[in-house]
């Protein structure tokens, strides 16, 4: 079984059952955004600030380790890969919440190797859900990604769907809104979005996302490695808090954030 728990996400798989891994930033919506500091400031950044989600569930359909980069080109290649976990109708777990399972699915133990990238492929939908208090009102948010300021208001589930990296699709669409890349204390992530094949996007009708880590620090498996220890966290980062005017003093709008993760050996 592969399990996740605490505050970040632990994933362990037995040798016998095999090595599984998840270890990228994914952000839905890009914004100029630093960390929400303060807990009701009287302002915040007008491009946003990055918050804890009450809620954050992704899909994940498959997760594996490369000997080379699978994005170097224009579309995925996973010719140098082992995919570690698959799971063809995807399995949604809550990363905010306190514990989560990947379920079903097929587990592989890579075979014994250096592993200088992870890769995962993952549906481009995003379920979040939160709230923030902003110069003395609270904000929840809606089934649109809206804020709601009335008071006593519930934080209610909304779905973002990543069609662009640009914040918008372009007309006529470009490389631009179908990839991403960022650097990482893991390494740097590249990202892109896809069809269900895996092919990348050249219209604004992605329904799939693929990222790959090129690691700072190899995956190294010897016969003796039992399993994978991944913590994810979304401490911080998974929501963005999106205010409606330069002021920053009155939020309007969620988004998504990004997610990341940490691993190690056992």
């Amino acid at each position: 079984m592969t399990t996740f728990k605490s505050q970040t996400y632990l994933l362990k798989l037995a040798t016998g059952s095999g090595i599984c891994m998840s270890v990228f930033l994914i952000t839905p919506e890009p914004v100029n955004a630093n960390i929400c500091s303060l807990e009701n400031p009287l302002s915040i950044n007008a491009m946003g600030c990055y918050k804890t989600p009450d809620r954050y569930v992704v899909k994940i359909l498959e997760m594996g380790l490369c000997t080379s980069n699978p994005l170097s080109g224009t579309n995925f290649d996973g010719s140098s890969c082992t995919a570690t976990y698959t799971n063809t109708d995807g399995v949604e777990i809550d990363v905010a919440a306190g514990a989560a399972t990947l379920t079903g699915g097929t587990s592989t133990r890579p075979a014994s190797a250096t592993y200088p990238h992870a890769y995962v492929k993952m549906a481009n939908t995003f379920g979040l859900k939160g709230s923030y208090q902003l110069n003395g009102t609270t904000y929840c948010s809606k089934s649109d990604a809206t804020a709601d300021s009335t008071s006593g208001c519930s934080a209610e589930n909304f779905t973002e769907t990543l069609k662009s990296f640009s914040g918008s699709c372009s007309n006529p669409y470009n490389a631009d809104d179908a990839k991403a890349s960022e650097s990482l204390t893991e390494g740097t992530m590249a990202a892109r979005l896809t069809n269900s094949s895996y092919v990348t996007a050249t219209a604004c009708d992605a329904t799939h996302l693929v990222g790959a880590l090129a690691l700072t620090n190899s995956v190294v498996i010897e016969d003796s490695t039992a399993g994978l220890e991944v913590k994810f966290t979304v401490s911080n980062s998974g929501m963005t808090i999106i205010p409606t005017n330069n002021s920053g003093n009155v939020v309007g709008q969620f988004g998504g954030g990004p997610f990341q993760a940490v691993f190690s050996l056992y």
